[in-house]
């Protein structure tokens, strides 16, 4: 994906009143673009290769900040969206419940779920 062409997807993303919930997984090489998919599998989430579970409005702005802040070296898997007219209520509740699921799965938070282990947020 050119400079020019994220940039007009980030635009875009803008003010969105749908919230997306994704996770992040590791890759073996440096993520490019085309890392975002999407897995509407309801038990993708408490997969072992996810390392972190979020929400956002805007993935592509969300997956440029991990990027640089978790690893060059992720994916994002976008695995639900809000449905109803409260979507901020709503992906926050959708985003406790798959780390819940995952933890309840697995028997630990995801690598990088930091927030999770205390009262502050996910």
């Amino acid at each position: 994906m050119s400079k020019y062409l994220l940039k007009e997807n980030v635009k875009t993303c803008r003010n969105n009143d749908k919230g997306y919930l994704y996770a992040l997984v590791d890759i073996q090489d440096e993520a490019k673009w085309s890392d975002i998919d999407f897995n509407y599998d309801a038990k993708f989430p408490v997969s072992k290769d996810v390392v972190y579970i979020g929400m956002t409005s805007n993935p592509i702005e969300r997956f440029s900040l991990h990027r640089t802040e978790k690893s060059k070296k992720i994916g994002m898997v976008i695995f639900n969206e809000t449905k109803t007219e409260y979507p901020h209520v709503e992906a926050q509740m959708m985003e406790n419940t798959a780390i819940f699921n995952y933890c309840k799965s697995n028997g630990n938070y995801p690598k990088w779920q930091k927030g999770a282990k205390t009262f502050s947020g996910a």
